[in-house]
């Protein structure tokens, strides 16, 4: 007898395979979590073109130091005019510039991978602070610097969860901060501790949210944008992934700007949590 088009089938452990509705609690999160990573790789995406222009110019001062140097070296090379040790110190010169170059290049490199590899099951203790450093660091890199952002990022206690998601998530509010500024406008994010829980603030200096858009901001597929510019899933999504980590979001609006609030539960030593 065929497959019910209307079920799938699931392992039961022992084997053998048993109907599974298709709208199912399992089923559910499964497309979740597609969601999730099909955005986040969407993010990622916007980034590449940015990123190839980011790295371009480190390489092409590596390039150049690499050139200098193999002059240097050639026996055909032009000798230094004042000896030997004015080639020694140009030579320590230009790999102190090289190993520059190379590590901006490595951050970089770091800082999109971060964003890009699947942490649907990441659920570690880490720095928020460097988590959003590194979402600021690419989204810049997407902007072309022709953002102006402004961090305080103090010491923060670590919190648990997916530093990638919440990179994503840092990624989406800049990104609404951004489309709600007339001239690309200038944002700020601070985080800081409230004793048991870090808050994040994403505050952009727009004309704000109109109150009949307010309160559908967080429905899936929901947008005032244009239909080339946003799918409606964003914000849908930055809740998910801060309620997938004990925490919860909300903003405030006005005329003057937006901003976006983020509380996620501090991951506080055993000790620390004792009564």
């Amino acid at each position: 007898m065929p497959n019910d088009p209307k079920t799938s089938a699931r392992d039961d452990g022992g084997g053998s395979r048993q109907p599974q509705p298709p709208w199912s609690p399992e089923a559910i999160e499964r497309m979740r979590l597609r969601l999730i990573r099909s955005e986040q790789l969407a993010a990622v995406g916007r980034v590449v073109a940015g990123l190839a222009h980011e790295i371009n110019n480190p390489l092409t001062g590596l390039l150049g130091s690499i050139e200098i140097m193999q002059e240097m070296v050639s026996p055909t090379g032009a000798a230094p005019a004042a000896g030997p040790d004015t080639s020694r110190d140009e030579l320590r010169g230009l790999l102190l510039d090289c190993g520059t170059m190379v590590d901006r290049i490595r951050e970089l490199m770091n800082a999109v991978r971060g964003m890009s590899r699947d942490c649907a099951k990441d659920d570690v203790a880490f720095d928020p602070g460097r988590a959003i450093r590194d979402a600021a660091r690419v989204f810049a890199i997407a902007r072309r610097n022709r953002c102006l952002l402004d961090l305080s990022l103090p010491g923060l206690p670590a919190i648990k969860g997916s530093p990638g998601r919440l990179g994503q998530v840092m990624l989406n509010l800049l990104q609404n901060g951004v489309d709600a500024s007339a001239d690309g406008g200038r944002l700020s994010i601070v985080a800081e501790s409230t004793g048991s829980h870090v808050r994040i603030t994403v505050a952009d200096r727009g004309t704000g949210i109109p109150a009949d858009v307010a309160e559908h901001v967080f429905e899936p597929f929901f947008t005032s944008k244009d239909v080339d510019r946003g799918t409606g899933l964003g914000l849908y999504i930055c809740r998910e992934i801060v309620t997938s980590m004990g925490g919860s979001i909300g903003f405030e609006t006005s005329p003057a700007g937006t901003t976006f609030r983020v509380d996620l539960p501090a991951h506080l030593p055993e000790r620390d949590q004792r009564p």
